[in-house]
């Protein structure tokens, strides 16, 4: 919900200039003018709340869906994040203490709650609340799970729950409704406490039995021993997070209404060094456009060119609460994604049509929306799948929904003038469904045997798929084996329900190598799905190895290419290395062009990427030189370079020397990312260690080859033991003046690590990296520029195209600016000069008076900063 607010404009407003905001917020940008709207943009009379009644009236659909109250205050307040259980309870995580008024003073108040709803009579409507836990500080998510599953005789109910900064295990023993233990599984949910809108949430239960987080670096497992597992992962994402059958996982950050990882993100993560992972995510919808169906003038910046059409939102800025749904009591047979946008009062829908193995989202009411309010206190910010097929949808209800992090006081005048701080105790939880449709809701799973609860898993609803699945896996019922197998195995089973049979039995270890060796023979999915299974079940036994070995050997020459890339990521998991090797060679030698396969293999190598040097100077693998075997041995060295080890950095030279006899591509392109490893278009070049002189090193600098005049200026900034005529000196270098701006500069850098990630690597294809960025790291003028102002339109990054517009982040001087920019400047092995406040004030005297983003032609045209006549500080070299 970055930069985003609807909130509308009244007569008063009108009068309003930049001089009279004396409040200012920490959305103002210095020197930024934030100007009135036109007057046929304004709404003359301010809003009232409505009762649920008469905001229900408001609501526009398309013909034959509908509408219905499921849940309101004074039962609930405040929802933010809900999961049904397999009873049917909706389990509501509520926050009001969020922004109650525009400083949102109350925000670390310790008054969330999770709240357990009933619908006791059947009505549809939910009745009864019981306070499942209360006392929290700004809690953001549950999913309800109970070890062995709730058909105990106890009553016993337990919930994952995250409450900044701890994820939450928490349980009710005696039944009470009310939990009594509670214990804490993670950290690393602190930035929740000053940054909600960039931390970590979701807790979607996924195929393979963990629960999905989105924007943190793991998910978590529940095991056979009653505890959690941490597993490693991408952390992309922003607020939502949801998974279709086949187990594509997607997210909505903001501006990007639909991301998709087209394999796991669990492998974009064993690699940190890996410069982004192709395909994870994936931008599956281009129209990024939206239809409200009132006036918002109201939105974060709308005086901003285009952020408005006709005054009203144009595209999304405030896009979350992502739900795919696939079932015919919602959808016409095509699966849809629903994406909320809160600033424009709206819901979206997306058919996700797919096409060689990748969904793409087209609108499905374009040119209208699916789900449109005037009432500007609607604020959807949820959606999922209730265990009667239809859409659920929390709303928020609130005037105001922009953190203080990004409000600018051009919102904060409309808030104040129109009183919409108020009200703060309203919550509503809506139901959405097709007119006539029939679906049954499931049975209270707590209730059935587990025979006749995988008997559920056939159904074609997705929603009730996943609470069957849940509740098995938590039993880990062998009698579940047979049933699950027969579901499987059945050829007439539908391809959606095959997949939750198999991935069930993977995520309870209770699948056979006669289940894998079944399911590579089915449709592609299938066969994709076997493999990744195959790999979760694989325990490295010399006895398993007989079977797993061959699935992968087989599907390494699938027709299918995505069948080919899951067998390319799970070959990391083969006891014996050399079998790796032979099925990432095969892989590379198959899908050389394809840039996901690349990424997979680099992916699958670590640990291996020596060694597959090596093969490539035998000419087992890139035989020739091609756009893609280009592009993979550039990112292959990238990532040995990257690791910083001795042998790694000799064995990329020796690549060149072997390289320059044989193969003068292979050479050229090791001495270019050696070169670039060691920076020597910069002014403090970095010298590389080796463990021995490359062999032949000093033949290839005499060899009068064109890459011989490269090796030669690698040469000087190289050194290994024993060598007399270079001296060693220390790999890195730091600016005197530079170390406690930089650590400050880290500390404020949490603002922009949503996008551009911890590591710096960003999220390609839709932000870009940091680490390496020829902007980050040159002529500083253009970095200042950028952060002052914003950046729009497109731009290419290590061959990525990217079209996301930057917006300026939440910085309040130029010493915060000067102190960011100097960390994204030293770190991750960047090497540049630090930015200095008076080079911030310079830039910003300069550019005074600009009110839009740049592209990248504008800074072309740009002259060079010119530098302060102080020295920004010596030199020293760290020891």
């Amino acid at each position: 919900m970055r930069d985003s607010c609807v909130i509308r404009l009244t007569v008063g407003l009108l009068t309003l200039t930049a001089a009279s905001m004396t409040h200012a917020q920490n959305g103002d940008r210095k020197g930024e003018a934030q100007p009135m709207l036109p007057p046929e943009w304004r709404v003359a009379t301010p809003p009232l709340p409505l009762t649920p009644r008469e905001e229900l009236a408001t609501f526009a659909l398309p013909t034959g869906y509908h509408a219905e109250l499921a849940a309101s205050e004074p039962l609930i307040e405040a929802p933010i994040a809900f999961s049904f259980d397999g009873d049917g309870k909706l389990w509501v995580v509520e926050m009001p203490s969020y922004m109650t008024d525009v400083q949102g003073s109350d925000e670390l108040s310790p008054t969330g709650r999770i709240k357990v709803l009933t619908d006791t009579d059947g009505d549809g409507v939910f009745d009864k609340a019981d306070v499942f836990l209360d006392g929290l500080v700004a809690p953001r998510a549950v999913a309800p799970w109970t070890f062995g599953g709730t058909n105990n005789t106890t009553g016993a109910r337990g919930a994952l729950i995250i409450e900044p900064p701890h994820l939450l295990y928490a349980v009710d023993t005696d039944g009470d409704g009310r939990a009594d233990q509670t214990e804490v599984i993670a950290g690393g949910f602190e930035a929740a406490l000053d940054n909600p809108e960039h931390a970590g949430n979701g807790l979607f239960f996924g195929l393979d039995g963990s629960f999905l987080i989105s924007q943190q670096p793991f998910s978590v497992r529940p095991n056979a021993e009653g505890a959690f597992d941490l597993i490693p992962q991408a952390a992309h994402g922003q607020w939502g997070i949801s998974q279709d059958s086949f187990g594509r996982v997607y997210c909505s950050p903001n501006s990007d209404p639909l991301l998709v990882d087209l394999v796991s993100r669990v492998y974009a993560a064993r690699q940190p060094d890996l410069k982004g992972f192709e395909g994870v995510p994936h931008r599956a919808a281009d129209d990024m456009r939206v239809a409200p169906s009132h006036l918002t003038p109201g939105v974060n910046r709308a005086y901003q060119k285009g952020l408005l059409k006709d005054g009203r939102l144009a595209s999304f800025t405030g896009a979350c609460g992502t739900h795919i749904h696939e079932g015919p009591a919602l959808t016409n047979g095509t699966p849809q994604a629903f994406v909320c946008e809160v600033t424009g009062n709206l819901v979206q829908r997306f058919d996700l049509v797919e096409k060689d193995g990748i969904p793409s989202a087209v609108n499905a009411d374009a040119p209208q929306s699916f789900l449109t309010s005037t009432d500007e206190r609607f604020r959807p910010v949820w959606c999922g799948a209730g265990v009667d097929g239809a859409l659920y949808i929390a709303d928020f209800y609130r005037g105001i929904v922009q953190h203080r992090n990004f409000m600018t006081s051009f919102l904060r005048a409309q808030v104040e003038e129109r009183r919409l701080t108020l009200p703060v105790s309203n919550g509503r939880i809506w139901r959405v469904v097709r007119d006539g449709a029939q679906c049954a809701a499931l049975p209270k799973l707590s209730t059935l045997d587990t025979i006749s609860l995988t008997q559920l898993l056939a159904t074609p609803e997705k929603g009730q798929r996943d609470q069957v699945r849940r509740e098995l896996v938590a039993r880990r019922d062998a009698a579940s084996v047979q049933p699950l197998q027969t579901l499987l195995h059945n050829r007439a089973t539908a391809i959606e329900v095959r997949i939750a049979a198999l991935e069930t039995l993977g995520a309870t270890n209770l699948c056979s190598p006669a289940d894998f060796e079944d399911a590579i023979n089915g449709p592609a999915a299938l066969r994709a799905a076997a493999v990744r299974v195959a790999e979760q079940n694989f325990s490295q036994s010399d006895s398993e190895a007989a079977w797993f070995a061959p699935l992968l050997a087989r599907a390494v020459q699938d027709k299918d290419r995505f069948v080919r890339a899951q067998a390319a990521l799970s070959a990391t998991a083969l006891p014996r290395d050399q079998d790796t090797l032979n099925i990432l060679t095969q892989a590379l030698n198959t899908d050389l062009e394809w840039r996901l396969m690349r990424s997979a293999v680099l992916s699958s190598l670590a640990g291996r990427e020596v060694r597959m040097l090596d093969i490539i100077a035998n000419g087992e693998a890139l035989p020739t030189s091609t756009k893609g075997s280009r592009a993979f041995l550039a990112e292959l060295c990238d990532l040995v370079l990257d690791g910083g080890t001795p042998q790694g950095t000799q064995a990329v030279l020796t690549l060149a020397v072997r390289g320059s006899v044989s193969q003068q591509w292979c050479a050229e392109i090791a001495l270019e990312r050696t070169a670039v490893a060691q920076k020597l278009n910069n002014k403090h070049p970095v010298q590389l260690l080796l463990a021995a002189e490359p062999r032949d090193w000093s033949a290839l600098l005499a060899c009068g080859e064109t890459c011989a005049v490269l090796a030669q200026k690698c040469d000087k900034h190289l050194y290994w033991p024993g060598r007399g005529d270079i001296a060693r000196v220390a790999p890195e270098y730091v600016l005197a003046s530079q170390g406690s701006s930089a650590d400050r500069g880290k500390r404020l850098f949490s603002n922009c690590m949503s996008c551009h990630q911890a590591n710096g690597r960003g999220q390609p294809p839709v932000y870009p990296p940091l680490r390496g960025s020829p902007s980050a790291l040159g002529e500083p003028g253009r970095l200042i520029r950028i952060v002052l102002h914003g950046l729009e339109g497109e731009i290419e990054v290590d061959g990525v195209r990217y079209n996301q517009a930057m917006q300026v982040p939440p910085l309040g001087s130029d010493e915060d600016i000067a102190a960011v920019l100097t960390y994204v400047r030293s770190a991750w092995g960047n090497n540049a000069d630090a930015i200095s406040p008076e080079m911030v004030r310079t830039v910003r005297d300069q550019t005074k008076g600009r009110t839009r983003s740049w592209t990248i032609d504008d800074l072309s045209n740009e002259p060079a900063l010119v530098l302060p006549s102080t020295t920004v500080g010596a030199t020293e070299v760290k020891p």
